[in-house]
């Protein structure tokens, strides 16, 4: 298994350390990237792609200040290079079946409703990234 790039986007910065920490164990071997806002996520996913080392899954906020989790998804997306990947995993305080179904217009691999566990987040991770590898050993 190749070694895999997790980006981890969130305002909160105690947020992105719980979620590294947790997902550190379950993938000893990933490199993890980390921004406190959606510019700053959009520049990195661009930088990696650039540098041929794109990142594989994105664990993104829905609700971030100046620009949100659903904008930078739809930022994201509409790069035909981003069209699929990398994958997202979108993390939010809400439960309005309208937010799922907008994000999965946008391709969303997975939806998790704060609070998570260490279990929920490392399993989404495990099965975003097990999606990827059986569509490519089509």
């Amino acid at each position: 298994m190749t070694q895999k790039r997790i980006m981890i986007v969130d305002d909160s910065g105690s947020l992105r350390t719980i979620i590294k920490n947790y997902l550190v164990q379950g993938f000893p071997d990933a490199v993890f990237y980390s921004a406190e806002n959606g510019d700053l996520a959009e520049r990195m996913v661009q930088e990696q792609a650039v540098f041929g080392e794109p990142i594989d899954v994105i664990i993104l906020d829905w609700m971030m200040p100046e620009v949100s989790g659903y904008e930078l998804l739809k930022r994201i997306r509409s790069v035909a290079a981003f069209s699929k990947l990398p994958k997202v995993i979108m993390l939010t305080a809400e439960t309005d079946p309208a937010q799922v179904e907008a994000c999965l217009k946008y391709h969303v691999e997975a939806y998790l409703t704060k609070p998570f566990s260490q279990q929920q987040i490392t399993d989404a991770v495990k099965s975003v990234l097990s999606m990827e590898e059986l569509k490519n050993a089509v």
